[in-house]
Protein backbone atom coordinates (compact mmCIF):
# COMPACT_ATOMS: atom_id res chain seq x y z
CA UNK A 1 0.00 0.00 0.00
CA UNK A 2 3.17 2.25 0.51
CA UNK A 3 4.69 1.57 -2.46
CA UNK A 4 1.47 2.45 -4.10
CA UNK A 5 0.85 5.60 -2.86
CA UNK A 6 4.95 6.39 -3.61
CA UNK A 7 4.14 5.68 -6.88
CA UNK A 8 0.99 7.64 -6.76
CA UNK A 9 3.16 10.73 -5.96
CA UNK A 10 5.72 10.39 -8.02
CA UNK A 11 2.81 10.01 -10.79
CA UNK A 12 1.54 13.45 -9.41
CA UNK A 13 4.27 15.53 -9.14
CA UNK A 14 5.93 14.67 -12.73
CA UNK A 15 2.77 15.38 -13.95
CA UNK A 16 2.91 18.97 -12.57
CA UNK A 17 6.00 19.44 -14.45
CA UNK A 18 4.46 18.26 -17.31
CA UNK A 19 2.15 20.82 -17.02
CA UNK A 20 4.22 23.87 -17.00
CA UNK A 21 6.20 22.62 -19.97
CA UNK A 22 2.92 22.55 -22.40
CA UNK A 23 3.00 26.42 -22.06
CA UNK A 24 4.58 27.47 -25.29
CA UNK A 25 3.41 31.18 -26.33
CA UNK A 26 5.17 34.24 -25.24
CA UNK A 27 3.55 36.84 -22.54
CA UNK A 28 3.99 40.37 -23.85
CA UNK A 29 5.63 41.24 -20.19
CA UNK A 30 8.46 38.62 -20.80
CA UNK A 31 9.30 39.95 -24.11
CA UNK A 32 9.37 43.14 -22.83
CA UNK A 33 11.33 42.47 -19.54
CA UNK A 34 13.99 40.70 -21.72
CA UNK A 35 14.20 43.48 -24.82
CA UNK A 36 16.22 46.18 -24.20
CA UNK A 37 15.60 49.64 -25.91
CA UNK A 38 16.43 48.82 -29.39
CA UNK A 39 14.22 46.12 -29.44
CA UNK A 40 11.61 48.94 -30.47
CA UNK A 41 13.10 49.71 -33.73
CA UNK A 42 12.86 46.13 -34.68
CA UNK A 43 10.92 44.63 -37.36
CA UNK A 44 8.87 42.51 -34.63
CA UNK A 45 8.31 45.34 -32.59
CA UNK A 46 6.68 47.13 -35.82
CA UNK A 47 4.72 43.66 -37.00
CA UNK A 48 3.67 43.34 -33.37
CA UNK A 49 2.61 46.63 -33.17
CA UNK A 50 0.73 46.41 -36.45
CA UNK A 51 -1.04 43.57 -34.52
CA UNK A 52 -2.20 45.75 -31.83
CA UNK A 53 -3.69 48.52 -34.18
CA UNK A 54 -5.01 45.72 -36.12
CA UNK A 55 -6.48 44.32 -32.86
CA UNK A 56 -7.73 47.50 -31.74
CA UNK A 57 -12.00 47.97 -32.12
CA UNK A 58 -13.42 51.12 -33.62
CA UNK A 59 -14.48 52.11 -30.18
CA UNK A 60 -10.84 52.07 -29.25
CA UNK A 61 -10.98 48.99 -26.82
CA UNK A 62 -9.45 45.33 -27.65
CA UNK A 63 -10.34 41.88 -27.14
CA UNK A 64 -9.22 40.43 -24.18
CA UNK A 65 -6.92 37.33 -23.67
CA UNK A 66 -5.38 37.58 -26.98
CA UNK A 67 -2.01 36.78 -27.79
CA UNK A 68 -0.92 40.20 -30.11
CA UNK A 69 2.01 39.35 -30.65
CA UNK A 70 1.73 35.79 -32.69
CA UNK A 71 2.04 36.43 -35.92
CA UNK A 72 -0.90 36.41 -38.44
CA UNK A 73 -2.39 34.44 -41.65
CA UNK A 74 -3.96 36.76 -44.25
CA UNK A 75 -7.15 34.63 -43.18
CA UNK A 76 -6.55 35.56 -39.19
CA UNK A 77 -6.44 39.36 -40.39
CA UNK A 78 -9.25 39.45 -42.57
CA UNK A 79 -11.28 37.97 -39.18
CA UNK A 80 -9.93 40.73 -37.25
CA UNK A 81 -10.87 42.74 -39.67
CA UNK A 82 -14.66 41.75 -40.01
CA UNK A 83 -14.40 41.98 -35.46
CA UNK A 84 -13.09 45.13 -35.59
CA UNK A 85 -16.87 47.02 -35.60
CA UNK A 86 -18.37 44.88 -32.66
CA UNK A 87 -17.88 46.45 -29.33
Amino acid sequence: MMQLKKQIILFLCLCSFAVNAQNTYKRWPDIIRKSDAAWFATADAKRIAENVLLYQRDIGGWPKNIQMQDELTEKQKKDVMALKKRP
